[in-house]
């Protein structure tokens, strides 16, 4: 029979600003946490067309890169080999937006990368063109790097919130202190969520289990 841990843990999603995905490939391999999880996302991969081989064991990879030069932005989403899915990308000209419908357990994944210095204006139309074409009486979650500022987290919690979603992250998820990602869920509480540590990026890492 199955611990009961590892039963509150069977399906996690787990978000991060990795910095360059090329750079800490290694790490990311080496990340225990990471080794558990069903899907990863990473923003600011900082890949171009030429960067082939970004794959990790025992998962299907789906990228959203910004662009096909280098740049400091992109989105790489990781799956677990055995989940069936479906992604496409809903970016608009600056704030990249990811959508990944897992099968089973059936859940919506809207990952979102906004610049810093977004204004809140660009990040609002990307959210409502998003949270449009995804079913949100499905389970949803809305996971990202939303790079807010004091005034921008209240506009956008209060506009998530007239969306039946509330946000869950109450801890810093940077080196500098501030709380700019953010999980955003249109259900009951879940079964565990949290933010982890990371010696390889000034972003931390956050997670949430089904």
């Amino acid at each position: 029979m199955m611990p009961q841990s590892m039963k509150q843990m069977t399906f996690i999603i787990c978000f991060h600003n990795a910095q360059s995905i090329k750079l800490h490939k290694d790490d990311i391999i080496a990340e225990r946490n990471f080794a558990s999880c069903s899907v990863l996302i990473f923003v600011e991969t900082k890949l171009s067309a030429k960067d082939c081989d970004i794959n990790l064991p025992a998962f299907n990879v789906h990228r959203n890169d910004f662009s096909n030069q280098h740049s400091p932005y992109g989105t790489i989403v990781f799956v677990k080999s055995a989940l069936s899915f479906n992604s496409q990308r809903l970016n608009t000209p600056s704030v990249e937006v990811t959508f990944v419908q897992i099968a089973e357990p059936k859940v919506n994944i809207l990952a979102v990368y906004s610049r810093p210095k977004e204004t809140w204006r660009n990040l609002k139309q990307a959210l409502e063109a998003a949270l449009y074409t995804v079913d949100t009486n499905e389970k949803t979650i809305v996971i990202g790097d939303f790079n807010t500022n004091s005034i921008t987290y209240v506009q956008l919690c209060s506009f998530m919130q007239d969306h039946s979603f509330s946000q869950i992250i109450n801890e810093p998820t940077t080196n500098n202190s501030t709380t700019i990602d953010l999980i955003f869920i249109n259900y009951e509480q879940p079964k565990d969520f949290g933010v982890l540590d990371s010696y390889y990026s000034h972003h931390k890492p956050v997670r949430i289990a089904l």
